[in-house]
């Protein structure tokens, strides 16, 4: 290992502790992104909490590279007063808390109102068309507690910045304002943690979109646990997009096919470059070659199979079919 990996390793998560330490101590209160997740997810990394690699450090710390770029920009093009990090607490429940990323707010002198704007940033891989849930539901905590702590006459709204920080790419979803039903609904969820936290009974389970990625309690989660697990509505257009793509790869493929014939049935069985226009293209000819049939050799030759045979690494299959509708059976048994 060289010198420098060694210091970096050491080095970034004392760096990603620094730049959490305005959370304070997270295991005696429920934040935004806590209620906005699975319950039982937060509690248990309260009171276990997981020891990240430096890799997956390296991966949180995006949301905090993208919140000091844009913190930026807003402080240097905008008339609005920029305030970061900004830490908010519920009046009757202090330990129901939002953190926002960043607060920007206007006061206009001659109606005597404020405006007051919540910007929730984001660095995921890859920007969604349509805001995550837990995204939506944590800012709507913000704008619920900025609500309460503001007097009557200030307009407050909010908005979520996903900024994918590799590429460039970034996205608002904006057009979102204090909903007191749905903060009370939130609120109470924060309540059931905070009182699930205190007194040690198992948390309730709400699977979602980050399950896959970022849990290090899903091992042992009930949720998935039994035969089949109760999708969040989140994964809905991420597997419709995987299958409408399914269904056009077989289709390009099928035409590549075609058109390959034509190029082959000019081309013959010569190895030819070709130049037209600014398309170039090359065919190479493979010759015949002969290979094992491995499951004769392990039969009849066990010992030679076992000597020559390694270990392969394995991999995730992923199948997603369309259920056929009750319309859809009719009309093929009707043909």
């Amino acid at each position: 290992m060289s010198k420098l990996k060694q210091y970096l390793d050491w080095a970034i998560p004392i760096a990603a502790a620094k730049d959490s330490e305005h959370l304070g101590d997270r295991t005696t209160y429920v934040g935004a992104s806590d209620i906005a997740g699975c319950p039982r997810k937060a509690i248990l990394e309260k009171l276990n909490p997981p020891v990240h690699t430096p890799q997956k450090l390296l991966i949180f710390a995006r949301g905090h590279l993208a919140q000091a770029m844009y913190a930026r920009y807003f402080k240097l093009a905008t008339t609005f007063t920029v305030f970061e990090e900004v830490e908010l607490c519920h009046p009757n429940n202090p330990n129901i808390k939002g953190h926002i990323d960043l607060l920007l707010v206007a006061k206009d002198k001659a109606e005597k109102t404020t405006r007051v704007h919540v910007v929730e940033i984001k660095a995921p891989d890859g920007l969604p068309d349509e805001p995550w849930s837990s995204w939506v539901d944590q800012l709507h905590i913000q704008l619920g507690l900025v609500h309460m702590c503001y007097s009557s006459n200030v307009h407050i709204n909010g908005s979520i910045l996903a900024v994918d920080v590799n590429t460039g790419d970034y996205r608002e979803f904006s057009g979102y304002k204090p909903n007191k039903d749905v903060f009370q609904i939130l609120v109470k969820k924060g309540e059931r943690m905070l009182k699930t936290l205190n007194d040690g009974t198992e948390p309730e389970c709400e699977p979602g979109f980050l399950c896959g990625n970022h849990c290090a309690c899903r091992s042992n989660c009930p949720a998935f646990s039994g035969p089949a697990v109760e999708l969040p509505e989140d994964f809905y257009p991420i597997l419709n997009g995987y299958n409408e793509l399914q269904k056009q790869k077989k289709i390009i493929e099928a035409r590549l096919d075609v058109l390959k014939k034509h190029i082959t049935a000019f081309t013959g069985e010569e190895r030819i470059n070709g130049l037209i226009n600014d398309i170039q293209f090359q065919t190479v000819v493979v010759a015949p070659s002969q290979k094992v049939d491995n499951s004769i050799l392990k039969r009849d030759y066990p010992e030679v199979y076992a000597a020559c045979s390694t270990p392969s690494k394995g991999y995730v299959k992923v199948e997603v079919t369309r259920l056929k509708s009750v319309s859809d059976i009719d009309q093929q048994q009707a043909a």
